[in-house]
């Protein structure tokens, strides 16, 4: 390490197997010829408003404490949280390559759904429950795609670029939905998100950090 000054000691991250093959540069030049293809045959190439990035993530409804100035020493140190345990909800976002994002939908995890869990959305927002789980599963996907993407896509031909997810791809009520609604499905490669879903790179870390 004195020998090499560029060098330094890092505490590494994990990385699936999955996602080591799955990130390679043949497959990203595939995904990127085929969206290349796809905006040329489309007329969608300079049309930024028509090109739409569509992601999930899970949030921690319960505050993560930050760092205190104490004094040196001290062997209790607290910060007070919404609870002991945080429940997870999943919000599902949508943003055009202009900037544009549509109002989130957000999942709560129940059957009843309060109207305070909706105090403070912006504006068109929405709390949707899912009965087993808080996860997007494929029903109250094609309900977003229905209520939340379709009317505010806008006129013509819109791409829509997400992951392969099997509650984006498996309902063929979905799939036909969005053909009759001039909605190009684009699914990124498998195990390749953590790198190509510009949400993913982009948005998540600073909204979950807020």
């Amino acid at each position: 390490m004195k020998r090499h000054p560029e060098l330094a000691v890092r505490k590494a991250q994990g990385l699936s197997t999955a996602r080591a093959k799955g990130m390679t540069r043949q497959e990203c030049a595939k995904y990127f010829e085929l969206l290349g293809n796809v905006l040329r045959e489309n007329n969608l190439l300079n049309t930024p408003q028509k090109i739409f990035n569509l992601d999930e993530t899970g949030l921690q409804l319960n505050n993560n404490p930050g760092k205190v100035v104490t004094n040196k020493g001290a062997k209790m140190v607290n910060c007070i949280t919404t609870a002991e345990k945080g429940e997870t909800i999943s919000i599902i976002t949508c943003v055009n390559a202009e900037g544009s994002f549509l109002p989130p939908c957000c999942i709560f995890k129940g059957k009843n759904k309060k109207i305070e869990f909706e105090d403070g959305l912006p504006p068109g927002g929405k709390v949707i429950m899912g009965e087993k789980s808080a996860y997007v599963a494929s029903d109250i996907f094609f309900q977003w795609f229905q209520e939340f993407f379709v009317p505010r896509k806008g006129l013509g031909k819109v791409l829509l670029i997400m992951d392969g997810h099997s509650s984006h791809c498996s309902n063929v009520e979905l799939l036909d939905y969005a053909v009759a609604n001039d909605v190009i499905l684009f699914c990124l490669p498998s195990h390749s998100t953590h790198w190509l879903q510009p949400l993913d790179r982009s948005f998540f870390k600073p909204l979950k950090t807020y």
